[in-house]
């Protein structure tokens, strides 16, 4: 495998599960990685209230570069019905806030899905990992 740029690459293998008829996919590449930017445009699209993050934004904190990765690791997930992205989460483990509190912590972030129960089922994501 090549170096990789960002924190979610982890290995060339694309990895999906298939439940019902939603399939979650970890995010292996920059396409991917975009397609997980990209989701809340299309689901807040009709929200005046909304505010989009800059892209930016997550090119840097997901970046190598960024010194939270030196201590921590991620996965990102996309879920997709249809060839369609229905759903995005971000798990991530801090190992030095984990050393910290002397516990075994994991987090989850940016989860952000359609509002239809069978995709933000926690079981669905968590089948994946």
């Amino acid at each position: 495998m090549k170096e990789s740029r960002f924190a979610f690459e982890k290995s060339d293998e694309k990895k999906s599960n298939k439940l019902r008829d939603v399939t979650i996919e970890n995010v292996t590449n920059y396409k991917d990685f975009k397609a997980f930017y990209n989701f809340p445009f299309q689901l807040y699209k009709d929200d005046p209230h909304w505010v989009p993050p800059f892209f930016k934004e997550y090119e840097d904190f997901f970046n190598n570069k960024n010194p939270f990765w030196t201590h921590a690791e991620c996965e990102l997930f996309i879920a997709k019905k249809n060839n369609e992205v229905v759903g995005r989460i971000a798990a991530i483990i801090d190992h030095k806030f984990c050393e910290y509190a002397d516990k075994k912590i994991g987090y989850f972030g940016y989860f952000e899905c359609v509002q239809d129960y069978k995709y933000y089922n926690e079981r669905i994501w968590l089948w994946q990992l």
